[in-house]
């Protein structure tokens, strides 16, 4: 039987998405190695005598993150021809709207999120201290040099890796998989949470995941880059003022 005009597109969409599917795949799989290169560059770093060298190799392991987990989109992309345009899309969004967005929503994050750890520590009496201590005193007693290299993995490096991860990649390949908007929204702030070792602040850092998923859905993958890359620098300058 000769299968009607009406089934192609469903055929080639279907074949489009198992394409699609293997390419978030092959991300994920680099996201990981990337992932295993921060933590031992963050062990090496932290063993170095020199600061200096110590603070050169944090951006230094995050940018390269970056380029592993695309590396594993460009392998899917000429493994299945899959074009640019649907592994990272982009939306046609007029630049001051867009402007507007993300600063409304980094700000807004910001407020929230703060909020809500400052009450998980408060109700559970917990003392956080600061995982990034040696960050803030970089910040605080460190040259110019020093200040731009870590903004460079606080405001870039951190924001991209993490964005193209639990932002694109992961939600992706679970909706493909059938799980709902929603769902692959709830699994990966779970993931994102757990992501950065810092158990009492899994909560908030859940509920800046979900903000940035619905970013994702109103916007793009590049303006979750944004939000999150300000939202970092807000967090950042408030923890050396207050600390």
């Amino acid at each position: 039987m000769t299968p009607s005009p009406e089934e192609h597109p469903i055929d080639e969409a279907t074949a489009q998405s198992s394409l699609l599917q293997k390419c978030d795949m092959l991300a994920i799989k680099a996201a990981f190695l990337g992932f295993l290169l921060q933590l031992a560059g963050s062990s090496f770093a932290n063993s170095l005598k020199n600061p200096f060298l110590a603070y050169v190799i944090i951006p230094c392991q995050g940018i390269c993150s970056i380029f592993i987990l695309l590396a594993g989109y460009f392998i899917g992309h000429r493994a299945t021809a899959v074009p640019w345009s649907q592994l990272i899309p982009r939306a046609t969004t007029r630049p001051l709207s867009r402007l507007v967005f993300i600063i409304s929503f980094a700000i807004a994050s910001f407020i929230l999120v703060t909020t809500f750890n400052l009450m998980v520590v408060y109700i559970f009496r917990i003392n956080p201290g600061h995982q990034s201590q040696f960050l803030i005193d970089a910040f605080k007693n460190g040259g110019w040099a020093i200040r731009l290299i870590l903004l460079v993995e606080v405001c870039l490096a951190a924001p991209v890796f993490e964005e193209l991860a639990f932002r694109l990649a992961i939600p992706r390949w679970l909706s493909s998989k059938g799980f709902s908007g929603f769902c692959s929204s709830l699994i990966t702030s779970l993931l994102f949470g757990l992501f950065h070792f810092i158990w009492w602040g899994i909560p908030g850092l859940f509920l800046f995941s979900m903000i940035l998923c619905h970013v994702r859905q109103q916007q793009d993958i590049f303006s979750c880059f944004a939000v999150h890359s300000l939202y970092n620098f807000l967090i950042a300058v408030t923890a050396t003022m207050t600390t």
